[in-house]
């Protein structure tokens, strides 16, 4: 959901400049709300906390919705509840996806395939919902989602590094847990990887991981062979720290969830590991082979190409198995070289 969130930021980029006098406002799951804050092409981050999931305060959210009588509201969901929403607001131009649903959008946007898209097809349908508001032929719109920090956020990002930490060592993050576990890399092999970069580089390591995840996380970093160069405490438990610490981050290679997405927003060169029931297409966002890339199983072995995305995720172990994790090296290697981060 943090990605999803992220990536339709982008629909508030480019609407304020098709409407530079416009009032944008977005509304998100409450969780997800820092991945909007100071963005300055938002004026007002609405929070749809869990509570209005029950039928009463969904409606009597719904209706305070309608009393700010939007002109434009667009659906980026898709889901029920956001269509009860949309069709509430009794705005005068409501844009989303076609549903069966009758008469919730006036708007209706067909869903396009974008199997060959470099720039993912998460981001390329989101643009498709504002592209009907579009009368310059000529615009050129922005797919790239952005994180941003206040003055307060940025003064804050030394106090999170402990006093010895050297910033003049090039750092590399590591997400070493996936949002769900079905998502996540073997950990042997992942701390395989780690241990790899960090005993051949004199290198600064940063482990991320979820808040709810540190005591894995901790049994990970106890089992890493060369420790006084990681930096166990040095994470995000809170988005806007783990964007804080991004700015001083060269690379980040993990998991792929919401905080490689975080990670490309903040502009830090990003190698994302995919599940491999994960359609690429859909998630390996803003790939251009140099700063950001990704590992995908359907890229390095045939048979799985012709396998069911179901089948694939109920024996979801053996396909992990099938990840060379000296093959992984060796791209990810390359990768940081291209980039002038290893030498």
């Amino acid at each position: 959901r943090i990605g999803d969130v992220l990536a339709g930021t982008i629909i508030c980029n480019n609407l304020r400049r098709i409407y530079p006098d416009s009032e944008i406002h977005y509304l998100v799951y409450d969780f997800t709300k820092e991945v909007a804050l100071n963005n300055p092409n938002i004026d007002k981050i609405i929070s749809y906390k869990d509570e209005y999931r029950n039928n009463y305060k969904l409606f009597t959210f719904a209706f305070k919705i309608r009393k700010e009588k939007y002109d434009i509201v667009i659906d980026a969901y898709g889901k029920l509840e956001s269509r009860i929403i949309t069709f509430l607001s009794n705005a005068s131009t409501r844009i989303g996806r076609k549903s069966k649903m009758k008469r919730v959008y006036n708007l209706e946007v067909p869903k396009a395939k974008y199997t060959n898209s470099k720039i993912g097809s998460v981001l390329e349908e989101k643009i498709d919902l504002i592209k009907p508001l579009i009368k310059d032929p000529n615009f050129r719109f922005d797919y790239a989602p952005k994180m941003y920090l206040d003055e307060v956020s940025q003064k804050e990002i030394p106090n999170l590094f402990p006093a010895n930490y050297d910033f003049s060592k090039k750092t590399l993050m590591f997400g070493i847990i996936g949002s769900v576990e079905d998502k996540t890399l073997p950990l042997n092999k992942m701390l395989h990887i780690v241990n790899y970069f960090n005993n051949k580089y004199n290198l600064n390591i940063l482990l991320n991981y979820f808040k709810n995840q540190r005591e894995e996380a901790g049994l990970f970093y106890e089992k890493i062979e060369k420790k006084d160069s990681v930096y166990f405490d040095v994470y995000g438990e809170t988005i806007t720290q783990l964007t804080q610490i991004l700015t001083k981050v060269d690379a980040y290679i993990g998991n792929d969830c919401g905080f490689t997405n975080i990670s490309k927003a903040c502009d830090v060169p990003t190698y994302a590991i995919f599940a491999p029931f994960i359609y690429k297409h859909d998630w390996a966002t803003l790939e251009n082979l140099k700063t950001n890339t990704s590992y995908h199983l359907v890229d390095y072995d045939d048979e799985v190409k012709n396998i069911n995305i179901q089948e694939i995720r109920d024996n979801i172990s053996q396909y992990y198995a099938k990840f060379d994790e000296n093959q992984m090296i060796a791209l990810i290697e390359n990768f940081l070289k291209e980039l002038n981060i290893l030498s």
